[in-house]
């Protein structure tokens, strides 16, 4: 473990359900650190949800994501030229907290994620 400091999200309350509906599911859309409001619309990163059948049609996450960061705008990428729609709960439902805990000083922000989220696209459906 390195020392530097990463957050993870803790439900604060017992209403929102984890689950697999008929389109990919943003759950995190409301967290204490970012006053319980989206970060911006086209965020699909925290806590998420999607059955096998989703996952498969998408060809699962991209491998040129090494590192930390762009993973998950390359998803919502995905989703949306899939046609596929992005249901979120109520904010009121899916109420987050923030705890800090140790991050993986290894895994470090991969510094070609924004011109590789440029381009994914063109190949996001590609099997490799």
């Amino acid at each position: 473990m390195g020392s530097d400091r990463e957050l993870m999200s803790v439900l604060e309350n017992d209403k929102c359900l984890y689950r697999c509906p008929e389109m990919p599911r943003h759950i995190s859309v409301a967290i204490n650190k970012f006053k319980y409001k989206l970060l911006y619309a086209a965020i699909f990163g925290g806590i998420t949800s999607m059955n096998t059948s989703q996952f498969t049609q998408l060809n699962g996450y991209s491998n040129l994501f090494w590192g930390w960061r762009g993973e998950d705008d390359n998803m919502f990428n995905r989703i949306r030229f899939a046609n596929m729609k992005i249901l979120r709960p109520p904010p009121t439902t899916a109420r987050f907290k923030m705890v800090k805990h140790d991050h993986e000083s290894s895994n470090k922000p991969n510094p070609k994620r924004f011109s590789l989220l440029k381009n994914s696209l063109k190949t996001s459906f590609i099997n490799s």
